[in-house]
């Protein structure tokens, strides 16, 4: 399936997904994917910045084990 105008790219490193809650369970694809639905049809600013702070609510205050990128295009 090809993109298209309006369509959203998100790219994300590893350290997003496998960081840990306090008690050691990890955010996980399935909580992101989740995380992307329901930031609806936010623009890629926004879902960028919705993403990490849903993010970080989870992780708290846990030490993180990697660094954590994310990226959110918009294609034109």
């Amino acid at each position: 399936q090809a993109f298209g105008p309006g369509d959203m790219l998100i790219c994300y490193t590893d350290g997003l997904i496998e960081c840990e809650s306090p008690t050691g369970e990890e955010y996980g694809e399935k909580r992101l994917r989740n995380a992307i639905r329901q930031a609806g049809d936010q623009g890629p600013t926004q879902m960028r910045d919705t993403l990490m702070a849903g993010a970080a609510q989870f992780y708290g205050n846990a030490p993180r084990k990697d660094d954590i990128t994310l990226v959110v295009a918009q294609l034109a």
